[in-house]
């Protein structure tokens, strides 16, 4: 593992200051990216442990989920969208997102996803192992999106993290990052708590990893049926979407 290119992809993906802001280091350590999901799980989980007053605790721990990442994932969200309400193809698509204007269906998907996240993380409030894990998933997502995705041909972020997705032994540098990231979630609140059922990580993690995979599947459609390829701003709707459904999942069938 290389420390700059994970400070470099810290930097990209949080506003954590990490003193690297080289995008192609971050793009080459992309397969690094659950451990970004689980320290931005462990931020947003601190008011649910220390602020014993159930609905400031949960406000507070969704400012601090979309703080911490700089908002570019709901920026990615509300281009997307757009593009997708405006029922065009391909360029015209793409213009649509360069736009730097708001559609009311941008602003609804936003503010409906900040909601279930909020409602979903005050379900979850009691139970922080859930929401580290799913955050692990969540971010796991967008380097399941970029494997699945063809080969870009285009020029921009997006095209860099792919290409870099897909390079040799990519998918198992980020398969090992994703069960350690996993297997110290899990170890360290069997310590904390002496003891855990090992039942509920499982269920935690598979619930999880379907509703990446499903997210991803499905976004991957869209893309390549509205503007032909997968960049930047789909792999930002596509953490976004994911996030909002797996903590709603989590919480209709944990809690």
């Amino acid at each position: 593992m290389s420390l700059r290119g994970f400070a470099s992809l810290l930097s990209f993906l949080t506003i954590i200051p990490a003193r690297r802001h080289d995008i192609e280091e971050a793009s080459k350590s992309f397969y690094l990216v659950p451990l970004i999901g689980l320290i931005t799980g462990v931020i947003t989980v601190l008011p649910l442990i220390f602020i014993d007053k159930p609905m400031l605790s949960a406000i507070i721990a969704t400012s601090i989920t979309y703080i911490v990442t700089g908002f570019i994932h709901l920026d990615g969200l509300a281009d997307f969208m757009d593009a997708l309400a405006s029922g065009r193809r391909g360029t015209n698509a793409i213009k649509v997102m360069k736009e730097p204007w708001r559609g009311t269906y941008a602003v609804v998907a936003v503010s409906l996803c900040i909601l279930l996240t909020y409602v979903s993380i005050l379900e979850l409030r009691s139970l922080p192992l859930a929401i580290l894990i799913s955050y692990v998933m969540i971010y796991e997502s967008m380097f399941i999106l970029a494997i699945m995705s063809p080969k870009p041909n285009h020029k921009g972020l997006g095209r860099v993290f792919i290409d870099n997705a897909k390079r040799p032994h990519s998918l198992l540098k980020n398969i090992v990052t994703l069960m350690c990231s996993l297997m110290g979630v899990i170890i360290a609140f069997h310590a904390l708590m002496l003891g855990i059922d090992i039942e509920l990580p499982i269920r935690l993690t598979l619930l999880s990893l379907t509703s990446s995979i499903s997210t991803s599947l499905i976004t991957l459609k869209l893309a390549k049926r509205v503007i032909g390829y997968v960049s930047g701003d789909v792999l930002g709707f596509n953490l976004e979407i994911c996030r909002s459904l797996t903590l709603l999942i989590l919480a209709l069938l944990i809690t």
